[in-house]
């Protein structure tokens, strides 16, 4: 396929008994879609028809919708902007939908773009394949050396250091590098915050419980991460002290918060921002792809009661995103 000034846009639905389809519905009704972008949607066929036909219902309130079953079918479609979207009602697993997208966003990634609903890991582990969620999957197609979770936040922004590994793994993964690399992707989160948001320091967690106390709780923050922190110079700040970090005093100082394992970020992230609001991106790979930051939800799948803000932010900042590299 051609490069051209055409902007696609992949959405993925995740499982079909989760509240994916259901948020995207509800998003994209209150979603403009520039003129230049053809939005390619993928729905599964395990979807109950009652539910499947609900959200399609909504969609048709505002967009046409052409459906075809196969990805290649959708890219032939030659309708583009406004007011049609283009469905792929598909028999695969939403886990090969994202695999095969992500090829293609890697191929062209000024011009293809991905948006993600949640996938559960046994939806991924049914389909055959040996990575445990989306960063994973991203992470093998584009060949990056680091592909790590970052969200945007109205209460903060923040980059997770480590990723889906157990807490006993922590501390020896945790290393210079692994800063390093850390750090870069909050400088690159950075770069699409507000000019105010981009003057602030970036600040690093502590590993132990308040940051080792002197050594006393860890000796990890005396023994490499001050020196390497400081070294820095006055745009990284820490090690903070993790419980305190997050208090309503402490949240402004920074550009972006970076933890050292999943829930040390995660715990206070959706804690504060909840299913209203919160945008996942995965940096360090080449091509973009933003997420909402909630998982399945299969406890109300059905219900029609299912928060559509989160989705919507994603789709916006993914717009936002393509829209910025020409």
């Amino acid at each position: 396929m051609r490069k051209n000034k055409v902007k696609v846009l992949f959405v993925t639905t995740g499982d079909g008994d989760g509240i994916g389809l259901e948020v995207f519905s509800k998003s994209i009704i209150k979603t403009l879609i520039p003129k230049h972008y053809r939005l390619i949607f993928f729905t599964s066929s395990k979807t109950p028809p009652l539910e499947y036909r609900r959200c399609l219902k909504r969609i048709l309130r505002n967009f046409k919708v052409v459906t075809c079953h196969h990805l290649y079918d959708a890219l032939d479609v030659s309708l583009i902007g406004g007011k049609t979207l283009i469905e792929v009602h598909s028999l695969q697993s939403p886990a090969r939908w994202v695999e095969s997208v992500a090829k293609i966003c890697h191929q062209f990634p000024d011009q293809f773009g991905l948006v993600t609903a949640p996938l559960s890991k046994p939806e991924i582990k049914a389909a055959g394949m040996k990575e445990i969620g989306h960063t994973e999957i991203l992470k093998k197609v584009s060949g990056a050396k680091s592909a790590l979770m970052g969200f945007y936040g109205a209460h903060f922004n923040l980059v997770l250091a480590t990723g889906h590994i157990p807490l006993s793994q922590v501390p020896q993964n945790v290393s210079a590098q692994c800063l390093q690399g850390a750090v870069h992707a909050a400088l690159e989160l950075r770069k699409s915050l507000a000019p105010a948001e981009r003057r602030k320091p970036i600040g690093i967690l502590g590993l132990n419980p308040h940051s080792g106390d002197k050594g006393l709780i860890g000796l990890e923050e005396m023994s490499w991460m001050s020196r390497w922190i400081q070294k820095r110079g006055r745009g990284i700040r820490g090690p903070l002290v993790p419980d305190s970090a997050f208090t309503p005093s402490h949240l402004r100082k920074y550009s972006v918060f970076v933890a050292l394992y999943h829930d040390q970020g995660l715990i206070p992230f959706k804690t504060l921002h909840g299913h209203g609001s919160g945008v996942h991106r995965t940096l360090g790979i080449p091509f973009i792809r933003t997420s909402v930051d909630h998982g399945t939800a299969k406890d109300i799948f059905g219900k029609n009661i299912a928060d559509a803000s989160s989705m919507r932010e994603a789709i916006a900042l993914a717009i936002k995103l393509l829209n910025s590299r020409g």
